[in-house]
């Protein structure tokens, strides 16, 4: 009686909650990662901040980093300080985006960010470098347009 109830309960909640309320959210069009409730983006299994910054380091070219909001730059910017790793650091952060960038500027951008909207936006071809867990760093390319 009652134990049957309760466990059919549980099921149905686990239903919903590990399987109903992601896959509403991916036909809403959501990222995995914009679900903070049931599966915050930061206990993803690919999340790891620090496994990115060896690959930065893997090119002493780079003089100015941008990081995408999403790529989460207050922790790139604090486990750069701990590795004593210095660059120009530009941020999208929530008190500001970047408005420009030089033809040198490299990225990191998340695995589910728009490559192609940062494209536009700082007028340049990106070019996939190197990966890091859930994070992405691309090398300037060529010009849009012939800017």
């Amino acid at each position: 009686g009652k134990a049957l109830t309760a466990v059919a309960v549980w099921a149905a909640a686990q239903g919903l909650l590990n399987w109903g309320v992601p896959a509403l959210a991916a036909r809403a069009g959501l990222s995995h990662y914009e679900d903070d409730y049931l599966a915050p983006w930061y206990m993803a299994h690919d999340y790891s901040v620090r496994r990115i910054l060896p690959e930065i380091r893997k090119h002493p070219e780079i003089r100015t980093l941008f990081l995408s909001f999403n790529s989460d730059p207050c922790t790139i910017l604090f486990y750069a300080a701990l590795a004593d790793y210095r660059v120009d650091f530009q941020a999208d952060l929530p008190y500001g985006r970047v408005k420009t960038l030089g033809p040198d500027a490299w990225f990191v951008l998340r695995d589910d960010d728009d490559v192609r909207s940062f494209e536009t936006r700082f007028g340049r071809m990106l070019i996939p470098a190197e990966r890091g867990g859930a994070l992405q760093l691309f090398r300037p390319g060529a010009p849009l347009g012939g800017r």
